[in-house]
C-alpha cells in the first residue's frame, strides 16, 4: 500500500462535526495562534474556493488541534501576484488587508507532506481537489471547521505557533461564540472538503 493510498483511507474515514448554530465548544485554553503573512487571509473568503490549505515548511505538531488564524503584519508580494491569478476581485491596497488580529478560528485534522514535484506523480489536483490551488507544500495542513469571526480580535503574533495571553484568549472564545450563535459554521467532513476519495487515487 503506498503512502497515498494510505492517506487516502484515513482520510476517507474522517469527518468532524462542526459546531451547530448557538452550540459551538468552548475552544480549549490550549488553542495555539498561527500568523500567515498577508494578502493570504483573504483567499481564506476567496468568493469561489474559499483557501483550506495552510502551507508550512514543518509539520504539524501531533498534539495542535484548535488553531486561531492570525493576520500577520508581514505582507508577501509574491503571494498576491498569484492571488491575482487566481482571483481578480482582491483587493492590491495593503491598507485593505487588516494586520495584527485574529480573523477565524479552525482545526488541523490531518498534514500531508506534498510537493508539487513529488515523484509519486500526485499532483495537487488529484490529491487535494479544488483545493489543489492552495497546496504549495512542502506540508499542507488541511482546515476544518473554519469560522471567520465577525469581530476580529486584535492580537500582537509570532513565528510558530504561539499561545495566547489571558485576555487574548477571553477576547477571542467571546467573539468565537457570538459568531457561531449568529451564522451556520462551514459544514462538511474533510473529505468534501479536498475531494479525496477512499482509493487515494
Amino acid at each position: 500500500m503506498s503512502e497515498f493510498t494510505h492517506v487516502g483511507n484515513v482520510l476517507a474515514q474522517m469527518g468532524v462535526k462542526p459546531p451547530r448554530p448557538g452550540e459551538g465548544p468552548a475552544i480549549p485554553r490550549s488553542i495555539k495562534g498561527l500568523s500567515i503573512s498577508r494578502p493570504w487571509p483573504w483567499a481564506f473568503e476567496h468568493p469561489a474556493v474559499p483557501k483550506r490549505i495552510e502551507n508550512r515548511t514543518w509539520k504539524k505538531p501531533f498534539w495542535a488541534d484548535w488553531i486561531a488564524l492570525h493576520a500577520a503584519k508581514s505582507w508577501d508580494q509574491t503571494g498576491l501576484d498569484y492571488l491575482q491569478r487566481v482571483c481578480t476581485e482582491i483587493p492590491t491596497e495593503r491598507s485593505l488587508h487588516p494586520d495584527s488580529q485574529i480573523f477565524a478560528v479552525c482545526r488541523v485534522k490531518t498534514c500531508l507532506k506534498f510537493s508539487p514535484m513529488d515523484v509519486t506523480g500526485y499532483d495537487a489536483k488529484r490529491l487535494f481537489g479544488d483545493q489543489g490551488i492552495w497546496a504549495f507544500g512542502p506540508f499542507c495542513w488541511v482546515i476544518t471547521d473554519l469560522v471567520m469571526l465577525k469581530d476580529p480580535v486584535p492580537c500582537s503574533g509570532a513565528r510558530g505557533l504561539w499561545s495566547l495571553e489571558d485576555d487574548a484568549f477571553e477576547a477571542l472564545h467571546e467573539s468565537y461564540l457570538a459568531t457561531v450563535g449568529r451564522c451556520e459554521p462551514e459544514t462538511g467532513s474533510i473529505i468534501n472538503l479536498i475531494g479525496c476519495e477512499g482509493s487515494g487515487a
